[in-house]
């Protein structure tokens, strides 16, 4: 063979053993990182819709605001007498469901009304037939203008209070009706948490990872350690102890490695190799909470996981990191920001002085990772090794888990707020960016659970008009239609169900609860 032959072999060797080692280098990093990839989660979700540009305007009263009193309006009364809305509360000493409608009240609301223990009210001339005591006329618009409302039929739904519990635009079937009003009687909570039990959940505290048949893990009746995490949220919510207990035992036993939790388990029993910290961070501190509000034998559960996550998920340094492998040891080199809930950080720190340095560096990370001034949203994680940002595209969940730790920590600056608030406003939060502000093409679409993530930052930061707009928009995907087997589920027919899809509206409206509960003391 001539030299030119041997240096044509040795050249072609070569490049397949760099060939090789990128293969390899991306198959260890597919199959160690076992980690939860939140991308290939929560994107591609039922609850998706591709809209290019801004979000449709939705025809719900402008001027009405869940948990929120509505405003002080004078109807007439058949007879031609003015009535005040407080007057037509007081004497119906009940929820009060407001139909308005175009005067031809041909809808079989009566006996629906009253299965709900509500009082019909239907504003409207009457066409024909004998006066009702039920039907009142709105002179010159005044109500539908002081309620900002946009269209006809529409219908609003207050409690003996005069706090707005649902609203609808647009005509109502039969089982739409009967749909909002047993969310307005039973409260939005627990018809979102009826549907997960019913159809995605193994019934004794695992909740299923989606409604495929068939993919890889996690898939299907898998169960993930953050829906566990967030189903532990939602049960201290509305303070369901019996929920939480169950939850708890079942992660116990079937997550927990080595004292901390497995990224998920499989509906066979097998459990992944590698953790995930936020789902650790955000199980501890459910703990540690669930120990302050019921039982200190909850303190007992979180001080053994502390030790463990002391252990396991910081690295010799004593940083945070994103995943360990919890059959070997090895350890990720990267931290995700959307990762670093400050404020189960801090709860650690006054717990185990050891984590006060965890948590300084942790804060240091997150509040350095900031992006720029134009587009003042985070990057989506740091690496220890080359003390650098991740600068590739962010998934707009995994962006604003980390402004919403942010905002629960005090620490969401205004300007990000801002920018958050403008997108929400006008509709037009994508799913996924790149670091220059741009939506990524192709991901122009509005999610349930990003805009429930929004609703939750609105909340902690105290903007009600940032937050009433989330609300709305997470809402666009609910099936209301309580004769429809997806009655609760925020998703369209055909489509692959997300637990979460479903578990962050479930958290919205569970926090909703806790709002209207504190505005009725």
């Amino acid at each position: 063979m001539d030299r030119f032959g041997k240096i044509i072999i040795i050249a072609a060797i070569v490049v397949s053993l760099v060939l090789i080692a990128v293969a390899f280098y991306f198959l260890r990093e597919s199959i160690f990182s076992g980690k939860p990839d939140v991308t290939s989660e929560n994107e591609g979700t039922g609850s998706k819709s591709h809209v290019p540009g801004p979000a449709p305007e939705d025809q719900l009263p402008k001027n009405l605001k869940i948990g929120k009193s509505a405003p002080q309006a004078v109807f007439q009364s058949s007879d031609g007498s003015p009535v005040s809305l407080e007057e037509i509360i007081q004497s119906s000493d009940s929820d009060v469901w407001f139909s308005f409608g175009d005067g031809s009240f041909d809808r079989d609301y009566d006996a629906l009304a009253a299965a709900y223990g509500m009082t019909l009210v239907m504003v409207g001339e009457q066409t024909g037939g004998e006066p009702s005591d039920a039907v009142f006329s709105d002179p010159d618009q005044a109500c539908y203008e002081l309620w900002g409302l946009q269209t006809l039929p529409s219908d609003i739904v207050l409690d003996s209070s005069g706090m707005v519990l649902e609203y609808h635009a647009g005509a109502l079937k039969k089982g739409e009706a009967e749909g909002m009003l047993k969310r307005a009687s039973l409260g939005r909570y627990k018809v979102g948490f009826a549907f997960i039990e019913g159809q995605m959940s193994d019934g004794e505290g695992g909740f299923y990872t989606n409604t495929d048949t068939r993919g890889n893990s996690p898939f299907g009746k898998d169960v993930l350690s953050e829906s566990q995490g967030l189903m532990l949220m939602y049960a201290l919510s509305v303070d369901d102890r019996v929920l939480f207990d169950k939850t708890w035992q079942f992660t116990k036993t079937n997550l927990l490695k080595n004292g901390i939790a497995a990224w998920y388990v499989s509906a066979d029993g097998v459990s992944a190799n590698v953790n995930a910290l936020l789902d650790d961070l955000r199980i501890w501190f459910a703990l540690y909470q669930a120990g302050l509000k019921w039982d200190a034998l909850y303190m007992g559960e979180a001080s053994d996981m502390l030790v463990a996550v002391k252990k396991l998920c910081l690295d010799k340094k004593g940083r945070l990191v994103d995943f360990t492998d919890l059959n070997k040891g090895d350890r990720a080199d990267t931290i995700s920001l959307q990762y670093l809930d400050l404020t189960a950080l801090k709860a650690m720190a006054e717990t185990d002085s050891d984590f006060e340095p965890v948590y300084q560096d942790a804060e240091k990370v997150l509040l350095e990772g900031r992006i720029s001034d134009e587009f003042p949203l985070y990057y989506k994680n740091y690496n220890y090794t080359t003390r650098s940002y991740d600068t590739g595209n962010l998934n707009t969940a995994e962006a604003l888990y980390t402004l919403w730790n942010l905002s629960r920590a005090g620490l969401l600056p205004e300007d990000t707020l801002a920018w958050l608030k403008e997108k929400v406003m006008t509709g037009t939060l994508g799913a996924r960016y790149r670091t220059n502000g741009d939506v990524v093409f192709g991901y122009d679409f509005h999610s349930t659970a990003v805009y429930g993530l929004a609703a939750l930052t609105a909340q902690e930061a105290g903007d009600d008009e940032m937050y009433e707009t989330a609300l709305r928009r997470m809402e666009r995907k609910l099936i209301m239609d309580a004769d429809d087997e997806l009655y609760g589920a925020y998703t369209q027919k055909g489509a692959t169900i997300y637990s979460f899809d479903q578990l962050i509206p479930l958290l919205v409206n569970a926090v909703l609860y806790e709002r209207m509960a504190d505005g009725r003391k």
